[in-house]
């Protein structure tokens, strides 16, 4: 239930809980999602310092089957540091697989 995407040196990952991956809206969390929710982590984002991970704090993700696969659709998710409030990466964007 991960959907990986590499640019780079950076990588966006994210986890859905549940069973499997369903077509829908999921809610980003910070913690280990359940069913309904999923967790963005970043590692390496553009511009910030190498080898520090970054985790969704809020917003969704829309998943939906292509022609190919499966597509997540993201807009400016805010991600944070395990242990800081600032500074803050946002991430937009699509993940695919086939």
């Amino acid at each position: 239930n991960t959907l990986t995407g590499i640019n780079g040196n950076a990588q966006v990952q994210i986890l859905f809980g549940g069973a499997g991956l369903t077509i829908g809206t999921f809610a980003f969390t910070s913690g280990i999602p359940t069913s309904g929710q999923a967790r963005m982590t970043i590692y390496n984002a553009p511009g910030q310092p190498d080898g520090i991970t970054w985790y969704s704090k809020s917003g969704s993700v829309t998943t939906n089957t292509t022609t190919t696969g499966w597509q997540a659709t993201f807009s400016n998710i805010q991600c944070l540091q395990l242990n800081y409030l600032f500074p803050v990466v946002s991430a937009s964007g699509n993940l695919s697989c086939s």
